[in-house]
């Protein structure tokens, strides 16, 4: 019998290359998608955050009417915010305006109150 019909146990290197090109290219996958869900979560959660804060700081506008502007203090010193009060469209109301910022996210949250006679 010929050498070139003996049936040898095992793979051969190309079958060996292939296999890896393919798992390289699932972790390539994987790592990638890990990488988006992880900043979309973080950004999710800046969101959640500004949005916390600005309804806080309405809160503290219904009971002192000041236009006010700066940053928030510890733990959350890295966002800035700028209040606004002006008439609303209705009459015997105002339209508190705050607007919450850390790098490029803006919360932005309105709210109508009635006017202290």
């Amino acid at each position: 019998m010929s050498k070139l019909l003996i049936h040898k146990e095992g793979f051969t290197f190309i079958e060996i290359i292939v296999c890896l090109a393919i798992v390289s290219s699932l972790i390539v996958v994987v790592i990638s998608s890990l990488n988006y869900h992880v900043d979309l979560l973080d950004r999710q959660r800046t969101m959640t955050i500004a949005y916390l804060l600005a309804k806080e700081k309405i809160r503290e506008l219904k009971k002192d009417l000041k236009v006010q502007k700066g940053n928030f203090p510890e733990p959350n010193q890295s966002f800035v915010f700028e209040a606004q009060i002006k008439e609303s469209d209705y009459p015997s109301m105002l339209e508190i305006t705050v607007k919450v910022s850390k790098d490029k996210e803006t919360a932005l949250l309105s709210e109508l109150i009635e006017k202290k006679q």
